[in-house]
């Protein structure tokens, strides 16, 4: 059995006379797809009503999800709400968040999986589908299930081609861990051209594992990552596992280098010399101003 998940705002534990998690799987598998649209909405409806910026009382949250279950078990929302606000197990977790898929690859139908392809996010309802997805595949990353999380990750990138959850700065990370440069390089090209503080690093990491501590490559990317944010250098020199774990970071901002310590600071550890060799380009840039 897996221990609770205790990250986050507290939670709360399935209590006697709430809806089982497998009663409700029970009902979603009976569910006619593309089933009544007036239920869905007002089930939808009725989840917007309790948004967590309106209500600061949990069980309030928990039960407007389980009624608006009770009014459409196609109301994808409503799992993902119950995975975040409950006190689960991870296997528990998995099983709402696959429910939340399931029920939103019910309301869609198939053929917006081949139509639409590459325009998921931009289409709302699409969107409980994607979240639900990425956090199967960041359970997936968490166990270092890495080539699983890749496949995920990948995927989401498909249907969205614009990668609004940032999938890809996961997915780099996963390709990392497995060693597939090509994939890597390839996921490089496909977004060429953004200067982002983890992509410019992630590269520099690269070009210092292919070329070693004397590449003029892995030099200058490194020197414009540190242009995108200084403070990366410096905390991945104190990495020891810590996970920062933030919902939001700001651009360039000390926060940001947490974000991709998070993600990308056990690779930089691993990787002989790679940390003194930032830190050797960091000094010198600030001894050139």
């Amino acid at each position: 059995m897996n221990p609770p998940d205790d990250s986050g705002s507290p939670r709360l534990q399935l209590a006697d006379g709430l809806p089982s998690i497998d009663s409700l799987g029970r009902a979603l598998r009976a569910a006619e797809p593309r089933g009544s649209s007036d239920a869905l909405s007002k089930a939808q409806a009725l989840l917007d009503s309790h948004a967590v910026y309106d209500v600061d009382d949990s069980l309030v949250k928990v039960a407007a999800a389980f009624q608006a279950l009770a009014i459409s078990p196609l109301c994808a929302n409503a799992y993902l709400e119950l995975a975040y606000m409950l006190r689960l197990v991870v296997d528990e977790k998995k099983q709402l968040l696959r429910m939340a898929m399931e029920a939103a690859e019910k309301d869609l139908g198939p053929e917006i999986f081949a139509e639409q392809r590459g325009e998921f996010w931009g289409l709302i309802e699409t969107r409980p589908y994607m979240r639900a997805r990425a956090q199967l595949a960041d359970m997936a990353k968490d166990e270092d299930d890495w080539r699983h999380a890749a496949d995920e990750y990948a995927e989401l990138i498909e249907l969205n081609n614009n990668d609004n959850l940032g999938c890809r700065y996961s997915l780099m990370a996963c390709l990392l861990y497995l060693g597939d440069r090509d994939a890597l390089y390839k996921l490089f090209e496909r977004f060429e051209g953004e200067g982002s503080t983890h992509m410019l690093y992630t590269q520099a990491l690269a070009a210092f594992l292919d070329e070693g501590p004397n590449s003029m490559a892995a030099a200058k990317i490194a020197r414009a990552a540190m242009k995108h944010n200084k403070h990366v250098p410096k905390l991945l020199s104190v990495f020891d596992g810590y996970k920062y774990e933030l919902d939001l970071y700001a651009v360039g901002k000390e926060t940001e280098a947490m974000a991709y310590s998070d993600l990308f600071g056990e690779l930089w550890d691993d990787t002989p010399g790679a940390v003194p060799w930032l830190l050797k380009l960091s000094r010198a840039k600030k001894k050139s101003r």
